[in-house]
C-alpha cells in the first residue's frame, strides 16, 4: 500500500495528477467493485458504466469549452457518430425484432471512448506539465491494481476467467479478479505490459515487474496472455537494439539476452510449479482446444473465423440499403447471433462486429480515426526521439492484431479511456520533439 501511495505522490496529487488518478486509475477500481456487486450481490446495477459515462461527459465538456482545434475535431466526430446512431436506431427494426434503443446508443458511444479520451488528454497536456516519468508511474499503478486483483483471486476474491465453466462444470479456470470481460482486460494488459516491460526489462533491467507480469499472464490463463507476454518481450528487445541509436556495448547486449534466454524460462518454470494446482485447468483447456481445431488460425481465434460466414449469410439475407449503410444496431445484431450460436451474441472480431452493428458508414468512420492515430504513432516510432516510441508502436501493433483475433479492443470502454490517454501522451511528446 505504501508503494502505491508513493507512486500517487509522484503524480503530483492534488494538482494535475488528480485528473490522471480519477480518469485513468479509478475506472479499474470501480470495475472491480462492479464485478463484486454482480457476482456476490447478484445485482445488474452497473456502477462501472455510470462512472465511465460521467467521466466521458466531463471530458467532452472540458474539450468543448476550451474551444481549440481539438474542440472542433471532437464536435465533428460526435456529430457524425450521432447521425450514424440515428440511422442505426431508425433502421434497426428492419429485422423485425423488439429493439432496446438504449443499447444501440451505449454500444456506439463505447466506440467513441478512445477518440474522446484522446482529444481530452491532448487538450489537457497543452496546459498542464506531465513528464515521461509520471506517465510510466501512472501505468505502474494500474499494473499494481491488476496484480493485486489477480493475486487475490487465488483466495476466492474474484471471478474465474472463464465463468461459463464454473456455471456448467463447477471448474475454476483462470483468475482475473472481479474484472468481468476477460478479452477486454487482455487488451488493456497488452497495452500496459508494452510500457512496463520496456521500462523495466530493457531500460532499467529490473526483473521484479517482469516476474509480476508473467504471474498475471499465467494466472489469467488465456492463450492470448501467454502469447502476448512472449511476443512483447521479443519485440521490445529487438526494436531496442535495431532501431535505437544507443551506444550499447556488446557485453551489455549479451547480458540482457542472457536474462531473456536463461532467467525468464527458469522463472516461468518456477511459477508454473508454484501455481500448478491453480493453472492446471487452464493448461488442460488449451490442450483440449489444440486437439479440437484443425488449423492454427482457428485455434488462435477460438473458431471466431467460422462464425463470420453463418452470421453474415443471415445479415445479408435480411439486409436492405439502409442496413448496408447503418448496420442493424446492437440489439438486432445480438439477437441474430444468438439465434445461430447458443452461447455467443457476436462474432467477437472487432471489424465484423462493428460492421454488423454500425454498417459501412460507422465502420469506415471508426477505422478512419484509429488509422489516422496509427500513422501518427508510426511516424513517431521512426523519428526515434523519445523514450516511449518503441513500446508505443509495439502496443499499437499488438492491439491491431488482437482486434482481429479476439476482438474487444475498439469496443472496450475501459480500454478506450486508457488507449486515448496513451495515444495523447505520444502526441504530446512528438509535438515537443518537433518544436524543440
Amino acid at each position: 500500500m505504501s508503494t502505491i501511495l508513493s507512486k500517487i505522490k509522484l503524480l503530483q496529487i492534488p494538482k494535475n495528477g488528480i485528473v490522471i488518478f480519477f480518469v485513468i486509475i479509478t475506472p479499474f477500481l470501480v470495475d472491480q467493485l462492479n464485478g463484486f456487486i454482480k457476482f456476490h450481490l447478484h445485482s445488474n446495477l452497473s456502477v462501472s458504466q455510470y462512472y465511465k459515462a460521467v467521466i466521458i461527459l466531463l471530458m467532452v465538456t472540458y474539450v468543448v469549452f476550451k474551444f481549440n482545434q481539438y474542440s472542433i475535431k471532437l464536435i465533428i466526430v460526435l456529430s457524425v457518430m450521432t447521425l450514424i446512431t440515428i440511422g442505426c436506431i431508425k433502421y434497426s427494426n428492419q429485422a423485425h425484432f423488439q429493439i432496446d434503443y438504449f443499447k444501440i446508443i451505449r454500444y456506439n458511444l463505447r466506440l467513441l471512448f478512445m477518440p474522446i479520451s484522446y482529444t481530452f488528454f491532448v487538450t489537457f497536456f497543452k496546459s498542464h506539465s506531465f513528464s515521461v516519468k509520471q506517465f510510466y508511474r501512472s501505468l505502474e499503478i494500474v499494473f499494481y491494481v491488476f496484480f493485486i486483483a489477480v493475486f487475490l483471486s487465488l483466495f476466492g476474491f474474484g471471478i474465474p476467467t472463464y465463468a461459463f465453466y464454473l456455471r456448467t462444470t463447477g471448474e475454476t479456470i483462470g483468475y482475473s479478479g472481479y474484472f468481468i470481460s476477460t478479452n477486454e482486460i487482455g487488451a488493456v494488459l497488452i497495452a500496459i505490459f508494452s510500457f512496463i516491460l520496456y521500462r523495466h526489462l530493457v531500460h532499467k533491467q529490473t526483473l521484479i515487474y517482469i516476474i509480476a507480469a508473467l504471474i498475471i499472464s499465467v494466472l489469467i490463463g488465456t492463450k492470448t496472455m501467454y502469447a502476448s507476454f512472449i511476443v512483447i518481450v521479443i519485440l521490445l528487445i529487438y526494436n531496442k537494439f535495431k532501431f535505437n541509436n544507443f551506444k550499447i556495448s556488446s557485453f551489455k547486449i549479451k547480458r540482457i539476452w542472457a536474462i531473456i534466454l536463461s532467467f525468464l524460462p527458469l522463472i516461468a518454470f518456477i511459477i508454473t510449479i508454484v501455481f500448478y494446482d491453480f493453472i492446471k485447468p487452464s493448461i488442460n483447456r488449451i490442450i483440449t482446444k489444440i486437439n479440437e481445431h484443425d488449423n492454427l488460425l482457428n485455434f488462435l481465434t477460438s473458431s471466431r473465423l467460422t462464425r463470420i460466414e453463418p452470421t453474415y449469410n443471415v445479415l445479408l439475407d435480411k439486409a436492405n440499403w439502409a442496413n448496408y449503410l447503418f448496420g442493424y444496431g446492437h440489439d438486432s445484431y445480438y439477437i441474430i447471433n444468438r439465434s445461430i450460436y447458443k452461447y455467443f451474441g457476436a462474432i467477437e472480431i472487432d471489424f465484423f462486429d462493428i460492421l454488423g452493428v454500425t454498417g459501412i458508414l460507422g465502420t469506415g468512420f471508426i477505422y478512419l480515426i484509429w488509422t489516422h492515430l496509427f500513422f501518427k504513432i508510426r511516424k513517431s516510432f521512426y523519428l526515434k526521439k523519445n523514450d516511449i516510441s518503441i513500446p508505443m508502436f509495439v502496443c499499437v501493433v499488438l492491439l491491431a492484431i488482437i482486434s482481429f483475433v479476439t476482438g474487444h479492443v475498439l469496443t472496450s470502454s475501459l480500454g478506450g479511456i486508457l488507449f486515448g490517454y496513451i495515444f495523447a501522451f505520444n502526441t504530446k511528446i512528438r509535438n515537443e520533439s518537433i518544436n524543440s
